[in-house]
């Protein structure tokens, strides 16, 4: 849900999947889908997703920079 007339609405995410976890910023996007691998869209692209399938939180900040939480606690910081 976009609630800001002083910005155009963030590009869409994509429908196909289930999420367990969405976060986006302006322009940028990104998702933990119910397998655990991570999905972006925006200006976050396919290429900066650290890989594994063992994701369970993600949180997408200002210009990009994002924080995935994996299952066992970890933390990966990315576009690195």
């Amino acid at each position: 849900v976009w609630f800001s007339t002083n910005f155009p609405a963030p590009p869409e995410p994509p429908s196909e999947g289930e999420y367990v976890a969405v976060s986006a910023s302006a322009g940028s996007g990104c998702a933990v889908r119910a397998d655990g691998a991570l999905v972006s869209w925006g200006n976050l692209l396919a290429q900066d997703l650290p890989a594994g399938s063992d994701f369970v939180d993600v949180a997408v900040g200002p210009g990009g920079q994002s924080i995935a939480l994996r299952a066992d606690g970890s933390a990966v910081v990315f576009p690195g």
